[in-house]
């Protein structure tokens, strides 16, 4: 009950409304909205955008790479995403979140596995589309 209290005074004195965007911030963690906001734009809309947010997230904010490949690997698996992953492709795309998972606990960039399973989720499910 009391990390609740702290976190959210935390989030107050960032200033403005205590929303999920601010108890996220408050808390050090990426918001969940924004990776599949970032996702869905690497997939649909513009890759080169979502590089930039990419990079603004753990260059400017401090995101941790790892926290965005778990909320990555949620969007995918979940069955109400934007994405909307064909059953046929869930096992794949899961396979391929857990080889960028992987190689960055190996030690690899954190930015260029990103990077890397953004392009490889939009190469996926763009050719299963076809």
């Amino acid at each position: 009950m009391r990390k609740a209290i702290n976190t959210l005074q935390a989030a107050s004195s960032l200033g403005g409304v205590v929303d999920e965007e601010a108890v996220y911030r408050a808390l050090g963690k990426v918001s969940p909205a924004r990776v599949r906001a970032i996702v869905t734009e690497a997939v649909i809309g513009d890759f080169g955008k979502a590089v930039k947010e990419v990079m603004s997230l753990i260059r400017d904010e401090g995101a941790d790479p790892l926290d965005i490949i778990k909320i990555i690997h949620r969007e995918v698996i979940s069955a109400t995403s934007q994405l909307k992953v064909p059953e046929e492709l869930k096992p794949k795309a899961v396979y391929i979140v857990s080889e960028h998972h992987y190689r960055l606990l190996r030690g690899s960039s954190g930015e260029l596995q990103v990077y890397g399973l953004l392009a490889r989720i939009r190469k996926l499910l763009r050719e299963g589309s076809k």
